[in-house]
């Protein structure tokens, strides 16, 4: 029997950054994706943003840019 094969990335919507861990489905993976993207936030206009675009975003909305 054929296993199906699940490709797991984490991607910030602003910049496309790709998380160094992203890659096929394993548990080993999944954790250290976790680990990796601890940092990262969700927002409601973009989705999820690595700590770089959210800091952005962020000072782009409280100096009313956004």
């Amino acid at each position: 029997m054929k296993k199906n094969l699940i490709w797991c990335e984490v991607s910030c919507r602003r910049c496309q950054a790709v998380a160094h861990f992203s890659g096929w489905y394993s548990p080993e993976r999944i954790k250290k994706l976790k680990q990796e993207t601890k940092s990262w936030r969700e927002d409601d206009d973009y989705g999820i943003l690595c700590p770089d675009c959210y800091e952005h975003v962020t000072r782009e909305r409280e100096l009313g840019i956004r």
